[in-house]
C-alpha cells in the first residue's frame, strides 16, 4: 500500500472509518472517548506512544483489538 498524505480533515475521516470497521462502531466511539479524556492527554499519550514507529503502534492497537 502506498501512503499518501492527507489533509488533516481527510486523515480524520479514514481514522475513523477504520477504527469502526475494525472495532465496530460502538466500541470506535469508546476508543475516542477514551483516548480524549483526561486534563493533560497529549503528555499522556506522549509518554505512553512516542518511544514507538507508526507500525509497532498498529501492531500494538491490533493486540488490544482483538
Amino acid at each position: 500500500m502506498i501512503a499518501k498524505d492527507l489533509t488533516p480533515a481527510e486523515l480524520t475521516a479514514e481514522g475513523i472509518n477504520i477504527l469502526c470497521r475494525e472495532l465496530g462502531a460502538v466500541n470506535a466511539a469508546r476508543f475516542l472517548r477514551q483516548i480524549s479524556d483526561g486534563s493533560d492527554s497529549v503528555a499522556e499519550k506522549a509518554r505512553l506512544f512516542d518511544n514507538l514507529s507508526a507500525a509497532e503502534l498498529f501492531v500494538e492497537l491490533r493486540k488490544v483489538a482483538k
